[in-house]
């Protein structure tokens, strides 16, 4: 175990008191910001988004989540997708123009080729990844992930989510 690095400390002291910590999160000594792995998988909620997102536009078109969630498309409200983009199965969109006044894309998703074999049972997807305090991936845990994983019951593309 290494003691909580000084302002004397050198950096690989500091990178060394991290690793160590990281899974509980801790502050980091050099510039105080809160370091933490998180683990995130894609739950029967997430699965559902990425689902409306691929009905509306497969794997070719941008889709704009807000307007699923007006025409009542996306059943739970549209908060999840991001989990996905750590797995490769979801893009989001950037530098597409939505209107907003600050031009900052809001809510535009594209199913990847990986997103599109995942949900029709081709692929698999690590049981779920750890994130760091930036938002980057920091490694992958569990056996494969299927999408009856994420759904939780025997899973059937079509009676789930009719034809697509």
């Amino acid at each position: 175990m290494v003691d909580v690095p000084t302002n004397d400390s050198s950096l690989a002291a500091v990178k060394i008191y991290l690793r160590e910590h990281v899974d509980d999160g801790v502050p980091c000594p050099a510039c105080s910001q809160t370091v933490q792995l998180y683990k995130r998988k894609i739950t029967r909620g997430v699965l559902e988004e990425l689902i409306a997102v691929f009905r509306a536009g497969g794997t070719t078109r941008w889709v704009e989540l807000a307007d699923l969630k007006t025409r009542g498309l996306c059943p739970t409200g549209g908060t999840q997708l991001g989990k996905a983009s750590y797995f490769g199965v979801v893009e989001q969109g950037h530098g597409i123009p939505d209107g907003h006044a600050d031009g900052a894309p809001r809510g535009w998703w594209r199913v990847t080729r990986q997103g599109e074999d995942w949900i029709r049972g081709r692929y698999t997807i690590p049981h779920h990844t750890k994130l760091v305090f930036d938002g980057g991936t920091y490694g992958e845990q569990g056996g494969p992930w299927t999408v009856e994983d994420a759904y939780k019951e025997p899973f059937d593309l079509q009676t789930a989510f009719g034809e697509l």
